[in-house]
């Protein structure tokens, strides 16, 4: 079966909520796109851990706690492919593989290895997309008191700078703080993530990819991930965070999971609007292209690809404009790689 494969790197501290974020995407997908015609599927190793961190997060709900200190570390870097294809009755079609590695935040933190910060940089550079997870809690309690500790942006945004300071093909970066619904009960101001973000992710917004603007498109896109949850303080040691206070908004609330297909969405539709760039790119005269015009690129196979299988092109395009643009969700940065003229 004829497929094309997009490699996203998962940035995050250790214990943070990558996995977990991946385990809802794949779940909240399933379930939503349960009628229509595209199809999600992993191969079954992947899918047992995504599913056994998925029960971990009902667990946690049904027999909660008021403290949270996170969910089990990834011990190593750990790979999940999501098959995306059309659902058909003739058997066989194309798919397109969406390659999610989940890199440990010891690898690139600041006991990281020279062997561990050379692989790290090797997959970012590598990369069509990069998703940063982000503890919401230490974005935003305590005036982001927390945020430098619990989500380690100082290592991301040199990661992010080394492996991007040679790009020449797109890339997309996705902002997703995990479980944001802990901060956006009780008619809290979504502008105030977006505020909060853009001020504790300065440097790297700003001094590293504004400069790359015209490769690199930067969106937000919160994830509520449990859903029935608030804050209601944390607990810290000698100026350092322990843990979080949680608690359930009603006893007997279940798992709510909102906005998880919101990353995938904005990863297709920049996907497509590669496509339908390249294909206009495409349609100039033989005679003025030129040795080298990306025919080794990523993308230029995205429009080898989708331009052979524009059935399938279709459905993921019906299913990437259903992309949300009102705030806390917000384009960053390169609003024209995801708008397309219809």
């Amino acid at each position: 079966m004829p497929n094309l494969k997009l490699r996203v790197a998962m940035l995050g501290r250790s214990s943070v909520g990558k996995t977990s974020l991946l385990a809802v995407m794949y779940k909240f997908f399933s379930e939503t796109t349960a009628p229509t015609e595209l199809r999600l599927s992993t191969d079954p190793e992947s899918e047992a851990i995504l599913e056994a961190h998925y029960q971990d997060l009902l667990k946690m709900i049904k027999y909660f706690e008021a403290t949270d200190q996170g969910m089990t570390a990834t011990d190593g870097p750990r790979d999940f492919t999501f098959t995306l294809d059309r659902k058909d009755w003739l058997g066989k079609r194309a798919s397109l593989e969406l390659e999610f590695i989940d890199l440990p935040g010891e690898y690139f933190g600041p006991k990281a290895s020279t062997k561990e910060k050379e692989y790290c940089l090797n997959v970012v550079t590598n990369s069509g997309a990069v998703i940063i997870t982000i503890d919401t809690l230490a974005l935003m309690m305590g005036g982001g008191r927390f945020n430098e500790q619990v989500n380690e942006p100082k290592y991301i945004t040199e990661l992010i700078k080394t492996a991007y300071q040679d790009i020449s093909e797109p890339r997309l970066v996705i902002f997703a703080p995990v479980k944001c619904e802990t901060f956006l009960q009780n008619g809290k101001d979504p502008a105030e993530l977006v505020k909060a973000l853009k001020t504790q992710y300065d440097q790297l917004i700003t001094r590293v990819l504004a400069p790359k603007a015209q490769n690199v498109a930067v969106v937000l896109t919160p994830v509520e991930t449990i859903g029935c949850v608030v804050c209601g303080g944390w607990e810290e040691e000698k100026g350092r965070f322990k843990r979080w206070y949680l608690n359930k908004i009603h006893v007997d609330d279940a798992i709510e999971t909102r906005y998880a297909d919101q990353p995938l969405r904005y990863l297709l539709l920049f996907l497509i609007k590669q496509y339908i760039d390249d294909k206009k790119n495409g349609d100039k005269k033989d005679g003025d292209k030129k040795d080298g015009d990306k025919k080794d690129g990523f993308w230029f196979k995205v429009n080898d690809f989708l331009q052979r299988y524009d059935d399938l092109k279709e459905a993921l395009g019906r299913f990437a404009s259903g992309c949300r643009k009102v705030t806390p969700f917000e384009i960053l940065q390169g609003h024209n790689f995801f708008k397309i003229n219809r």
